[in-house]
């Protein structure tokens, strides 16, 4: 019966810490301009919900289209990611933050292919209600990204 009393009270207190960090889940939308050797330059949309003051979950989708030798062809991507922020109460001007998840890169409806997504990136200082960020990373060979986030004041 001691060793229950410890366990007791280690389980409190995660759950007293576990309730001190209060969230708003509300999905935050987000907009992309991406370029990658296999997908090509792509416009893409998406959402991203809070878990944790630092973290988010999200999703992109994205079409594009790639000049390939002679011709153009049509592109387009799904993504799903976690995206960890080393500031998320916007207290510097600049702050770095990092991406990974998956997604599926497609190539005129035959070429498709699941991929690792791992970006770095940094967000800048919020204007009207949106941060802007530049991304790069890799996934379908070298991304380079350039994103603007709706965000909530003081929050990223």
């Amino acid at each position: 019966m001691r060793g229950a009393f410890p366990a007791i009270a280690m389980a409190a207190c995660a759950l007293t810490a576990a309730g001190a960090q209060t969230v708003d889940s509300t999905p935050l939308p987000e907009w992309r301009l991406d370029a990658t050797p296999f997908t090509g330059g792509q416009l893409g949309a998406g959402m991203s919900v809070p878990v944790s003051n630092a973290s988010r979950l999200g999703g992109v989708i994205a079409v594009g289209a790639i000049v390939d030798g002679p011709g153009t062809r049509a592109t387009a991507r799904l993504e799903v990611h976690g995206r960890f922020s080393a500031d998320p109460f916007q207290e510097l001007r600049y702050a770095p933050y990092a991406v990974a998840g998956g997604m599926l890169a497609c190539a005129d409806d035959r070429h498709c292919r699941p991929l690792i997504v791992i970006r770095v990136g940094v967000e800048g200082p919020a204007r009207a209600g949106f941060i802007p960020g530049i991304e790069l990373g890799l996934g379908d060979g070298v991304q380079l990204g350039f994103v603007i986030r709706q965000s909530r004041p003081g929050r990223r």
